[in-house]
């Protein structure tokens, strides 16, 4: 299956963009963009597809997507469809790999950084006290 490409735009003067994603379910398209992404799940479960991975999710889940990187999270809409009560969050946070600037990522001291951004390139997710710990 093709991935969509979704242009996503900085607003000017911001570094970042953040929001917070309150549905009855999680059933995107499956889709790649410019930027990356870091996730929250806050509430839901379901599966979690990031470039051929497929994983489980579930609140607590933390999970950093590199730039152009395919990914969908999917979970089943809710079996009372007059009730559309919102049983999915997250919390999405996504910004270019230069949202520091360029000349920074050049410095000694953005080695790690660096290193991180690479690793994104397929997906890291966050797990135990690590998680728990970007969550809070």
């Amino acid at each position: 299956m093709k991935a969509n490409f979704i242009k996503l735009e900085n607003p000017i003067g911001q570094a970042f963009h953040i929001r917070k994603d309150m549905r009855t379910h999680f059933n995107d398209k499956w889709h790649f963009h410019d930027m990356l992404e870091l996730v929250v799940i806050l509430k839901g479960h379901g599966k979690r597809f990031v470039g051929d991975s497929i994983e489980t999710f579930s609140k607590g889940d933390v999970i950093l997507l590199g730039e152009k990187l395919s990914h969908v999270w999917r979970s089943n809409p809710p079996k009372n469809t007059d009730s559309p009560k919102m049983k999915c969050a997250a919390i999405i946070i996504q910004f270019p790999s230069t949202f520091l600037g360029s000349e920074f990522l050049e410095l000694p001291e953005s080695v790690k950084l660096n290193e991180l951004f690479k690793n994104a390139e397929r997906g890291i997710s966050f797990h135990n006290e690590t998680g728990k710990k970007m969550t809070d």
